[in-house]
């Protein structure tokens, strides 16, 4: 059985993500890692990266049950997951130098407290694009003594950059509202596709046409606020003047948009969002 440096814990298709980024890149290789993921299908999933894989932890070696937990479950896994965990022999021995979590909603003492692990723990958010390599990810490794926590920052950084670009270190406070901005924002992004394409066959475009209309403006105006960001560059805001002739059609867009209450929507549903990120965070606590 593997020795590993680290222990995926579900391989759902964030984690499997991640994983194979990690793999792909040579962040990690396949020897330095096992995978832990109830469903049988995933699990052969993981084969053609050649992984090991196991339905669960108990069915590791003490030997193996040591290194970084890398939790990629779902947060009410969280508890039967330490349940398995306790009745191991590693966890009471000390084997595991550090944890990364994904876990919606659910802080670092939480994930600790659960697991009963006393090592550093690093929570991180990644985003559904960080299938396609293009995601973002907000890690919140504050309030931790360094010399602890510098190799399992290094190796998070690592993992996470793999497939994301873009990768924000904040504090954990700040952890729901970048959920709620990258995390749920792809769906508003959707959504917005969704209203444009509706309202482009209203205005006389075939399906097909409205679809692929809408597509390449949004793929076309990311590409330019792309290449636009960074200090010193132009903001949305400017690029949108820039867009916007006075008295021409875009304002007459932007301006029935306005009358709609297109920002403060926007607004509204990212404080939603971050909200609701809090209230499972107390839901996984016992809290509510």
């Amino acid at each position: 059985m593997t020795t590993p440096r680290i222990v995926f814990v579900g391989a759902g298709n964030m984690g499997f993500a991640l994983l194979a980024g990690a793999l792909r890149s040579g962040v990690l290789r396949a020897s330095e890692v096992v995978a832990i993921e109830p469903d049988g299908a995933r699990r052969e999933a993981l084969r053609p990266l050649g992984v090991e894989a196991h339905e669960r932890i108990g069915q590791l070696t003490p030997e193996a049950r040591h290194g970084v937990l890398f939790l990629a479950i779902k947060p009410q896994m969280l508890r039967s997951f330490g349940a398995e965990l306790s009745a191991c022999e590693a966890s009471a021995t000390g084997g595991w130098t550090g944890v990364i979590s994904i876990l919606a909603g659910t802080p670092r003492d939480v994930v600790q407290s659960t697991l009963g692990l006393r090592c550093p723990c690093i929570r991180a958010m990644p985003n559904l694009p960080a299938l396609l390599g293009q995601g973002t990810t907000a890690i919140a490794d504050d309030d931790v003594p360094d010399p602890a926590l510098h190799g399992l920052r290094s190796l998070a950084q690592s993992i996470f950059a793999s497939v994301c670009p873009c990768v924000l270190h904040v504090p954990e406070a700040q952890l729901d509202a970048c959920t709620a901005v990258a995390g749920s924002g792809p769906a508003y992004v959707f959504a917005l596709a969704e209203a444009m394409i509706d309202g482009a066959q209203q205005a006389g475009l075939s399906p097909r046409d409205a679809h692929e209309a809408v597509l390449q403006t949004i793929i076309g105006a990311a590409a330019m606020l792309a290449e636009t960001s960074g200090e010193g560059r132009p903001s949305p805001s400017v690029l949108r003047e820039r867009v916007t002739s006075p008295g021409g059609t875009t304002q007459a867009g932007l301006a029935a948009m306005q009358q709609a209450g297109f920002a403060p929507s926007v607004r509204a549903a990212i404080l939603a969002a971050r909200d609701r990120g809090r209230e499972l965070g107390a839901i996984a606590q016992g809290k509510a």
